[in-house]
């Protein structure tokens, strides 16, 4: 844990560093120039990615007795507790909502989760192993795969050990799911990792950056591996180091790579926690207008 606070934080030094180095008025510019039409573009491809990942939550879910609606609503409080707390407190409310919802429970609910890792996992090793076809697999994309592989690989012994061992309550829970579902949960994994890498180019539109398969998943890519392991609050620094890095590897000029960092990011947050926000907003709202 030590080691990734260290690692989160040299990489928040190191943006901060460029970022100083940089220009006050070329990066006014920068942002000046970028299209507010692409921008809302990147947004509403980030926003999409909640209803796809609540299919994903019902897919997993045996006897999927929780609406769709219901999960989108679930996910949308679970992504605003990743995005402002921490990712393993968001994953554990997740867990507690979805385990008090009627008809799952905590052995359900645990199932979900794991069995949601999996499918972002070998979504991420996915776009991992695309990025290294297309470049040069540098050192950190070849420990993002290793570490991807063998994460992915000690998720796979769970489904298989809950076929041989389905008298335990976590294996019953996963024994029960049919495999096309465990697909169908998958499908949509690769379905976020698309409108990522849509909102991605949607970003380098907006800057007038040129589009290129190779520029799109490169960032995926990177961002992919930062995120591997939640040690900051929403990836705060990790996540700009890493678009940073790899707009870099597409010659993108640093005080541009800067700027595109930190806006990229701050379309992912908004779409990620604006829809937890106003539900929880809401509420509040009518309770304040009662007489």
């Amino acid at each position: 844990m030590t080691r990734r606070w260290v690692l989160a934080t040299v990489g928040l030094l190191l943006l901060v560093v460029a970022a100083t180095q940089l220009d006050a008025t070329t990066v006014r510019r920068g942002i000046g120039a970028a299209s507010t039409a692409w921008l809302l573009v990147a947004v509403v491809l980030y926003l999409l990615v909640q209803p796809l990942a609540a299919a994903q939550w019902r897919c997993l879910l045996s006897p999927a007795v929780v609406s769709w609606r219901r999960l989108l609503r679930l996910f949308a409080y679970t992504s605003l507790t990743n995005n402002s707390v921490n990712g393993v407190a968001g994953h554990a409310a997740g867990v507690a909502m979805l385990a008090a919802e009627p008809g799952v429970g905590a052995t359900s609910a645990l199932s979900v989760l794991v069995l949601d890792q999996l499918c972002v996992g070998v979504a991420k090793l996915v776009v991992l192993l695309a990025a290294a076809e297309r470049l040069p697999a540098g050192a950190w994309m070849q420990r993002g795969i290793t570490t991807v592989v063998i994460a992915v690989a000690l998720l796979v012994l769970v489904p298989v050990a809950a076929r041989i061992k389905p008298q335990w309550r976590l294996f019953r829970a996963m024994a029960v799911l049919p495999p096309h579902q465990l697909l169908a949960g998958m499908a949509c994994a690769l379905g976020v990792k698309l409108l990522e890498g849509a909102a991605i180019a949607a970003v380098q539109l907006a800057f007038g950056v040129p589009v290129s398969v190779t520029s799109v998943l490169l960032v995926l890519a990177a961002v992919s591996v930062a995120t591997l392991v939640p040690v900051v609050p929403a990836n705060l620094g990790t996540y700009e180091a890493a678009v940073f890095f790899a707009l870099q590897q597409v010659g993108v000029p640093r005080e541009l790579a800067v700027v595109m960092a930190v806006v990229q990011h701050a379309c992912q947050l908004l779409a990620a926690v604006a829809p937890g926000a106003l539900l929880l907003w809401q509420p509040r709202r009518a309770a304040r207008q009662r007489p």
